[in-house]
């Protein structure tokens, strides 16, 4: 039952996600809208705070982005201000020289992973359906910069291990030399909604971007009291 549940939420929330698109593009005689229609995509580094002290980073913490926005223009007739919406999906990612060995009890405990294991990654894998706004400025001379606010409804996560089979004794991992590729999927006590502000400042097609998530991870008292501070690149021609 709570299979299903958790089925029936994924497809709800991928539906309104793809309803929502089409409102944005049906419209295709309309050149006015299609002119106020854009994409973009993100690629970032998480710089994950309030990691425990026993756990490092180990490979990069990539994450993406892509969506679609409707923008107006507000305020004066030059085009210099526009009020943006859309929706997207975006996939954070926390690679470790851990591993979670509490997957569906709390409380989610990363425990190192012994330094003769021989292992390529350990990555936990969050992605989210967003919905955002911003406030836009654009220059005559193309300079960018846009403020705003981004909601996400959890879509999935897992986590994905490759390298030797781990074994769990008196706290300490180690492997067993038999070579492996798993991924466990929904990891208990990750939080079902993130809200965090936006910024993005660039010039012509190219922009920075950093998000920074007002929400943790893992619910309260369940975990880690990790957060992402995501800083990276735009590809966006608003």
């Amino acid at each position: 039952m709570q299979s299903k549940f958790k089925f029936m939420r994924k497809l709800f929330i991928t539906v309104i996600f793809t309803l929502f698109a089409i409102s944005l593009f049906a419209q295709n005689s309309n050149t006015d809208v299609n002119k106020n229609v854009n994409f973009g995509v993100d690629v970032f580094y998480d710089f994950w705070q309030n990691m425990p002290d026993s756990i490092g980073a180990n490979g990069l913490s990539l994450g993406s982005s892509v969506y679609a926005m409707y923008e107006k223009q507000i305020w004066t007739e030059d085009g210099r201000y526009r009020l943006a919406l859309g929706a997207g999906i975006t996939t954070h990612k926390l690679s470790t020289n851990s591993y979670i060995d509490t997957l569906y009890k709390a409380p989610i405990t990363f425990r190192p992973i012994g330094e003769d294991v021989d292992y390529k990654r350990s990555t936990l894998v969050v992605t989210y359906v967003d919905f955002m706004g911003e406030l836009r400025y654009k220059s005559p001379s193309k300079f960018r910069l846009a403020v705003g606010m981004k909601v996400g409804f959890k879509l999935s996560n897992a986590i994905k291990y490759e390298g030797e089979h781990l074994t769990v004794s008196d706290g300490h991992i180690t492997g067993n030399g038999i070579q492996e590729n798993i991924k466990n999927k929904e990891i208990s006590f990750i939080e079902k909604m993130r809200v965090g502000p936006t910024l993005k400042i660039g010039y012509g097609f190219f922009n920075l971007n950093v998000y920074y998530s007002f929400t943790k991870l893992f619910s309260e008292e369940n975990g880690p009291e990790l957060y992402p501070i995501s800083v990276g690149i735009t590809l966006n021609p608003f």
